[in-house]
């Protein structure tokens, strides 16, 4: 194995590239299960074509280089998450980011999962470091478009239950996932019309 890109942790890992990284090593384990698709990434729901981009190795980099500085800039406040269990001052605390352009394939979605995936790195190795367990799903992944199918899936007039009631579950399992995470990515959203409860879940 020759490809240094196995790990959301191979930046500045020795076993980076070999065979010890995807067969032996624990943490690769922990963030990408024994099979390269569970793990805390598999966790997080991150679509599998962006499960090892980072923002070093984004394809998304080179056309948007003023953006990089600013979500690197941004990741670096990530390490803040230890410092948060009490009052934060609002200076101090993580600040939400919002990714726009008026045309779509710019790398928005690229770039978010660059940064969900440095969320997943930065958790993971400072929880190790100060004696921590990391937890299973410190981040997630809601496709908003997949999400309101299944709103409008369930809530169509005369669906039969064998139809409603998986896509409300899902629908509401995603929900609570998303409102739980401490980092959550919420990609492409206000793309679609939406109804008031729809909204009104999404804003929630």
């Amino acid at each position: 194995m020759t490809n240094e890109n196995t790990c959301v942790l191979a930046d500045g890992c020795k076993a980076a590239g070999t065979d010890a990284c995807t067969r032996h090593c624990t943490h690769f384990i922990a963030m990408h299960g024994a099979s390269g698709e569970g793990g805390r990434s598999g966790a997080a729901g991150l679509p599998r074509e962006y499960r090892l981009v980072t923002l070093k190795n984004s394809p998304a980099r080179a056309d948007q280089a003023e953006a990089y500085k600013s979500a690197e800039t941004y990741a670096a406040s990530f390490a803040r998450q230890f410092e948060q269990s009490g009052p934060v001052a609002p200076a101090d605390r993580i600040k939400d980011l919002y990714l726009f352009s008026e045309s779509p394939g710019t790398g928005k979605t690229t770039t978010a999962a660059a940064l969900l995936n440095e969320w997943l790195r930065v958790h993971y190795s400072g929880s190790l470091r100060r004696g921590l367990e990391p937890l299973q799903r410190p981040a997630y992944f809601l496709d908003v478009n997949a999400w309101q199918n299944d709103y409008n899936e369930f809530n169509r007039p005369r669906v039969p239950d064998s139809v409603a009631e998986p896509a409300a579950a899902r629908y509401y399992r995603a929900l609570e996932t998303a409102k739980k995470a401490p980092f959550a990515v919420l990609d492409d959203i206000g793309v679609r019309d939406a109804k008031d409860g729809f909204r009104g879940d999404l804003h929630t």
